[in-house]
């Protein structure tokens, strides 16, 4: 099996979700010592910091991402990436119309955690791109149109600082079952 992977997050402002999903990983996988390579997008404009609670809710895990700087989702950073997460479907939908061909391999990050752990994890002998099509076996693009809390982490900009700490929590719990779905053994 590969261990060298290439994610790419994605939200809205690549200011607070997708940062933190990003971070997460890279400390995730780096505890398990594997090559990767990790990176996050917005659907916006980008060059902003990343945002202070966010920052606050990383640092220690991920000292690094005080340098963070948004940046905007481009067709070729879709293009390179083995995997590609978005934090809601609508993200999900931008990454498919920006590149088609990345359908069967971009998901909600909610969405492929769930739909993994029905699936099981991605066997030693089992390319991701295999374990991807199992995973998204009768998945359809119409299954991804509207919002869903089933498939959507909140956005906590502008929110009390609880539902900042709830969601990276969230995010943290999806990531280590990505890690542990995407990356066995």
């Amino acid at each position: 099996m590969d261990d060298r992977l290439s994610v790419l997050f994605v939200c809205t402002g690549n200011m607070y979700r997708s940062p933190m999903a990003e971070a997460f990983f890279r400390v995730a996988v780096t505890e398990r010592g594997l090559d990767f390579t990790t990176s996050s997008a917005g659907t916006l404009e980008g060059d902003r910091p990343i945002a202070p609670m966010a920052l606050s809710l990383v640092r220690r895990v991920d000292p690094g991402m005080a340098a963070h700087r948004s940046r905007p989702l481009r067709a070729d950073d879709v293009a390179g990436a083995d995997l590609v997460l978005g934090m809601t479907r609508e993200h999900v939908r931008e990454v498919v119309v920006l590149v088609p061909e990345a359908w069967d391999r971009t998901f909600t990050l909610k969405e492929l955690a769930r739909r993994g752990s029905l699936a099981g994890p991605r066997r030693l002998d089992q390319t991701l791109t295999d374990w991807l099509v199992m995973v998204g076996a009768g998945r359809s693009r119409s299954d991804l149109l509207g919002d869903s809390d089933i498939d959507d982490i909140s956005d906590p900009v502008g929110d009390p600082a609880s539902l900042g700490r709830s969601v990276a929590r969230e995010i943290k719990a999806m990531v280590g079952t990505l890690v542990e779905l995407v990356l066995p053994g």
